[in-house]
């Protein structure tokens, strides 16, 4: 079930741009963020798989007018000064920062509401090490 985050903000130049960012999970393991930006014709996926050990395999599909692009990464098990959901939506709102900033060359900011980073902890089981 994929869940709206009105928390999730983004601006360049200081001004306010429309984006909307949904969360899903599947199970235990799989959490998908996806944050879409109509007026730019982009729309950013990240996937996040996690092992019991706390580590975290990242896939994100880049969308836009340039095409599709993958790509791949490991995050590391780590002590996370978030839920491990809030984690990864921190690492989604800079992956979707550094995406716009290279695309503008403007300021970008991408911020996320601290009750939103509350309201995301739930939403992915817990992980047993």
């Amino acid at each position: 079930m994929r869940e709206l985050l009105e928390g999730v903000t983004v601006h360049i130049n200081r001004v306010p741009i429309s984006a909307s960012t949904t969360i899903g999970t599947i199970g235990a393991h799989a959490l998908v963020l996806t944050t879409a930006i109509p007026g730019r014709g982009a729309t950013l996926t990240s996937s996040y798989l996690a092992r019991s050990d706390g580590a975290v395999a990242v896939s994100r599909l880049i969308a836009d007018a340039g095409g599709e692009r993958l790509q791949q990464h490991t995050l590391g098990p780590t002590d996370h000064h978030a839920t491990l959901a809030g984690a990864c939506l921190l690492d989604h709102a800079a992956a979707l920062r550094e995406l716009l900033a290279e695309r503008t060359d403007a300021l970008v900011t991408v911020d996320v509401d601290p009750s939103t980073l509350a309201s995301v902890a739930g939403s992915w089981g817990p992980i047993h090490r």
